[in-house]
């Protein structure tokens, strides 16, 4: 970039409002680091998985995790509550704390430890439950489908080892 050309970017970067849209997003995760809180609910030996939207850039129609970028200033819990809301069609409160998991790491690309979207440090947490919800699908651990988001796939390979 020339000079005057970072200037105008560092102005526009200082005008930005969160949430960005989708065109913005995904160009500042293309380039920029994000921090996903990806969510496990666990159901005795299933877990839930959402369906992605048949436009989605990046994984169209492929199963995932709940999951969504924790925001400019959000704490954790806010980014918490928000994503149950919409992934999973319930208050937070009413599914419980979550519990830190592990951090996952995946860099830019297409393989299948990497995201295509961008560079991300994944959160993943875990609530269990007994319950039945608006929105998802539970599967069991032992049996997740192949049309899953790639880096997705590491994870749920996790917690099949590693249940708590």
């Amino acid at each position: 970039m020339k000079k005057d050309e970072n200037s105008i970017t560092a102005e526009l970067m200082n005008k930005l409002i969160f949430p960005l849209s989708k065109e913005v997003f995904e160009a500042w995760a293309s380039n920029f680091p994000t921090v996903p809180f990806e969510l496990a609910i666990i159901r005795g030996e299933e877990i839930l998985l959402s369906r992605r939207e048949d436009d989605d850039k990046f994984w169209p129609n492929l199963l995932n995790l709940p999951g969504t970028i924790i925001r400019q200033n959000e704490k954790f819990m806010e980014a918490y509550n928000r994503l149950v809301k919409s992934e999973v069609g319930i208050e937070g409160k009413d599914l419980g704390t979550p519990v830190f998991r592990k951090c996952f790491e995946f860099l830019k690309g297409s393989g299948d430890n990497e995201n295509p979207r961008g560079h991300e440090i994944s959160l993943l947490f875990q609530v269990n439950t007994d319950r039945i919800f608006p929105k998802g699908m539970f599967f069991k651990l032992s049996e997740i489908p192949k049309d899953i988001v790639s880096h997705h796939r590491i994870i749920l390979d996790y917690l099949q080892k590693n249940k708590i």
